[in-house]
């Protein structure tokens, strides 16, 4: 994300919508909320996946920073249930059945340090 992101890049544009679902790891997910705040236009909504996990950790870190303000929260949910059903795998595999949830919120104008993690929002 930080070559994309890059301002002056060929091409650069902020974007409107950020999905964080990638490093499920507490740290990973720091650096992924620090990262893509470069990226993000002034009114960005920010949608942040598994919050039952680490990522939700790492989402209350940068809440308690300042960083980050959250608007919505859907969940956690337990599975199956209406708001989760149960994953199947491929060809009709595995089934998998987990807690599952998300948040939506905003990046605010504060930067955050992450001395813990290693993790920046410039």
């Amino acid at each position: 994300v930080p070559p994309w992101a890059k301002p002056g890049r060929p091409g650069h544009k902020l974007c409107d919508v950020l999905l964080v679902d990638g490093d499920h790891s507490t740290p990973g997910a720091l650096k992924d909320l620090a990262n893509f705040k470069a990226a993000a236009a002034a009114s960005a909504v920010l949608v942040i996946d598994d919050i039952n996990a680490s990522p939700g950790e790492a989402l209350r870190e940068v809440v308690r920073w300042g960083s980050v303000k959250v608007n919505e929260v859907y969940g956690p949910y337990d599975a199956p249930s209406r708001h989760n059903p149960c994953m199947r795998g491929l060809g009709g595999g595995r089934v998998l059945c987990s807690t599952w949830g998300f948040a939506v919120g905003r990046y605010l104008d504060r930067p955050c340090v992450v001395p813990r993690h290693g993790a920046r929002c410039s």
